[in-house]
């Protein structure tokens, strides 16, 4: 395992490519991103879907995993985007935002809903997270190291700002995730400023008027969900 880490922009190329061929080896990145760290696995591979659930366990079986993109060209490669959902997506990505848009064939049935064909999908604004699909080229799968809607349902998010997210707590110390998954992870990539746990903002693109499922206290104006 490879603990590797990043002191500024843009992060370093080398640790990126270390990074990027552990991933195409079919192993688990750990990385930053502006919801705290997260598990990353290439999307394409049938047993990445897997390997994420075994890191997880509490997280439904059923439930898919959301897709990290490079870009919006990359997104369109996996989803629809019709044009007023492109101009919302254009308005909010790279950010802290998972938007539910309706799949393709080209979608990851691991990544699909049981039910609808839908796909979540993000782009992340992290320097790091950034990089990393940049680099690696390929739609990821990604997943946040513990369930943060159990985190808000303990109220752990209420009334806390940024530094002040216990900076104890395992899932915020890279050191911590590392040793609690101890031999799952390949490579880590330590950002050198803390990375609190936060949650995206989740909006469903799929109906109209498109739905907010889940507040993540990120700006809604840009989405236009709000006047």
């Amino acid at each position: 395992m490879m603990m590797l880490k990043i002191h500024g922009t843009p992060p370093n190329s080398r640790h990126i490519e270390a990074a990027t061929k552990a991933l195409e080896k079919g192993d688990v990145v750990l990385a930053p991103t502006e919801t705290g760290y997260c598990f990353f696995a290439d999307a394409a591979r049938d047993d990445s879907y897997e390997s994420l659930l075994s890191l997880r366990k509490a997280h439904p079986r059923q439930k898919p995993f959301s897709i990290l993109c490079s870009s919006l060209k990359q997104v369109a490669s996996l989803a629809l985007l019709p044009t007023p959902v492109f101009r919302a997506a254009s308005r909010v990505l790279p950010g802290p935002y998972t938007l539910l848009l309706e799949a393709t064939k080209q979608t990851p049935q691991s990544s699909q809903g049981p039910k609808r064909k839908s796909v979540g999908i993000r782009m992340s604004s992290h320097a790091v997270a950034q990089a990393l699909a940049e680099g690696f080229g390929k739609p990821l799968v990604l997943t946040s190291v513990t369930d943060a809607e159990e985190l808000m349902q303990g109220h752990y998010f209420e009334g806390m700002s940024d530094l002040a997210q216990d900076p104890d707590s395992w899932w915020v110390s890279p050191e911590a995730i590392v040793a609690k998954f101890k031999g799952r992870i390949a490579v880590a990539l330590e950002w050198h400023e803390f990375v609190p746990m936060r949650v995206s903002t989740v909006v469903d693109f799929t109906q109209h008027p498109p739905t907010l499922v889940r507040n993540g206290g990120w700006p809604l104006e840009s989405l236009g969900l709000i006047d």
